[in-house]
């Protein structure tokens, strides 16, 4: 008898949601995360993010969510709660300028620039796989030690 597979037995990986409004940055870092075993997608905006659906067959959930600061209006923290409150609130990171001034938000963590696609990486993939390997009141216990 084969033995199965990781994803027969784990179910689809991890979705990472990426919100950058630079094109090239956003499929490297699509492609990194791809390469590391991560599903990725990405968004130019956060109005194009909220149209990524929460749950799609075959694919697993959102468990990170990468905005850019680029993407950032006036109204951007009301609209992050909202998309992180559409797939089911998994760990948010902001993707921070150096130059300006912190957003308000609801940021788990923050990286600040200059970042190698491979540190951005490296941190989305750590929260993914820590969300992902997340189950009922373990994964609410866990989401409130990220925040």
């Amino acid at each position: 008898m084969a033995d199965a597979t990781p994803s027969e037995t784990s179910g689809p990986p991890p979705r990472v949601l990426l919100v950058m409004s630079d094109h090239r940055a956003r499929a490297v870092l699509r492609a990194e995360l791809l390469e590391r075993g991560l599903d990725a997608v990405g968004a130019p905006d956060l109005a194009t993010a909220m149209l990524q659906p929460p749950f799609e067959e075959e694919r697993g959930p959102v468990r990170a969510i990468l905005i850019d600061h680029d993407v950032l209006t006036a109204s951007a923290p009301r609209a992050v709660e909202l998309l992180a409150s559409r797939h089911g609130r998994p760990s948010v990171v902001l993707l921070a300028s150096t130059q300006l001034e912190l957003p308000r938000g609801p940021w788990d963590l923050v990286v600040r620039r200059p970042a190698s696609i491979g540190e951005i990486a490296t941190t989305l993939e750590q929260l993914a796989r820590r969300m992902g390997s997340s189950t009922g009141a373990d994964a609410v216990q866990r989401d409130r030690a990220l925040r």
